[in-house]
């Protein structure tokens, strides 16, 4: 049985236009005004050869025309990003605003649904309402300045990991000394909050583990609740996070709660407020924030410092340069319960449901 021959390339390297610098026949650059108005001009319906190159069977034309488009939208992309940098740098010097030059960007935050208790805090009347309702909640005398803030925090039964006695001590240190762990030994939930109650502690935060990995925090403020569920995700210690910094101990950072917007969100945020002292130390300059953006809650810590631009000159722009601290971790609520935390007798203000997330993707909760 004799070798098959051969098979013969089909194209060669002579032929070949994409082994060359510029494809066989490609059409040199037109002047950069005709571009983009050729690129403005076009409507999604236009049947064009040329804007539509799949209708072309030639395999090696076909490509060539692509990559023709191809470099005209990105030069055209490129010299309208140069004449908007030009036209903003013309409004920085004559003091202008600048945002008119620049589309805002869609997000589902932007787009998200209006929530009635949102569009009633707009109504002086009822906004009204809203501030006797905020002023006689669990939370008033925290923000009156009667009650001393003493936190609490503990651990699942029976957790031993190190990862998560990291991500503790951290969290201790980054709230500047007003947060104290305690040790869960084999109390039950309900135990627990009677012996810190009797003990004057004002919150307590219970950190949940499962396999050695953190999944879901409680937060309960006592003595009379509310008890919140989250589930955590994204958790990084001090040691993960690559070059943070070292906050500075027993220094009560300032707090940013930011986009709580809902009258669960305004109570939720209110809540998280309660844990923190109120009494900022402004010299340490250290922040932390807690960012609700799509019902997930960031947290984030860093020390900032105010700089100018230029170290040489000192009537330069001032800049703001931050260095992050740690922990980090996104939170996510599950339920909000009314009171202590009770599993038998229990009264939700809010309960997540997984259907919540199949009516409308912004439609959000906090």
């Amino acid at each position: 049985m004799t070798p098959s021959a051969p098979r013969k390339r089909i194209f060669s390297s002579y032929s070949n236009p994409f082994r060359k610098e510029k494809p066989l026949g490609m059409k040199p650059a037109r002047p950069i005004d005709e571009e983009i108005q050729d690129l403005q001009s076009r409507t999604p319906g236009n049947l064009s050869i040329r804007h539509n190159p799949s209708r072309i069977r030639n395999r090696l034309k076909r490509l060539r025309i692509v990559q023709e488009v191809r470099d005209q939208k990105l030069r055209v992309k490129r010299e309208l990003h140069r004449r908007r940098d030009e036209q903003e740098a013309q409004l920085r010097a004559e003091g202008k605003d600048i945002t008119s030059l620049r589309k805002p960007r869609l997000t589902l935050d932007s787009k998200r649904d209006e929530d009635a208790t949102m569009t009633a805090h707009a109504k002086e009347v009822v906004a009204e309402e809203l501030v006797h309702a905020e002023t006689l909640d669990e939370f008033g005398e925290y923000f009156d300045g009667t009650r001393i803030v003493k936190v609490a925090i503990t651990t699942s039964v029976g957790c031993k990991n190190k990862g998560t006695l990291q991500f503790i001590d951290d969290f201790i240190k980054v709230l500047g000394g007003v947060i104290s762990y305690i040790p869960r030994e084999e109390l039950q939930i309900r135990q627990l909050a009677v012996r810190l109650i009797d003990e004057g502690f004002t919150s307590v935060i219970i950190v949940h583990e499962d396999r050695d990995i953190i999944t879901h925090m409680m937060m309960m403020a006592l003595p009379a609740g509310p008890t919140a569920w989250f589930r955590m995700t994204n958790v990084y210690t001090h040691k993960e996070l690559v070059g943070s910094g070292v906050p500075i101990p027993d220094c009560p950072p300032e707090v940013i709660m930011n986009n709580f917007k809902t009258r669960l969100g305004r109570r939720v945020g209110r809540m998280i407020q309660s844990m923190l002292n109120r009494e900022e130390h402004l010299r340490a300059r250290q922040v932390i924030t807690f960012h609700n953006q799509r019902d997930f809650i960031f947290f984030r810590a860093y020390r900032y410092i105010f700089e100018n631009k230029d170290k040489k000159d000192p009537t330069s722009e001032v800049i703001v340069r931050m260095h992050e601290l740690g922990p980090q971790f996104t939170l996510k609520l599950k339920w909000l319960q009314k009171g202590l935390f009770d599993p038998h007798n229990e009264e939700y203000e809010w309960f997540y449901k997984p259907e919540m997330d199949h009516h409308s993707r912004t439609r959000f909760f906090l």
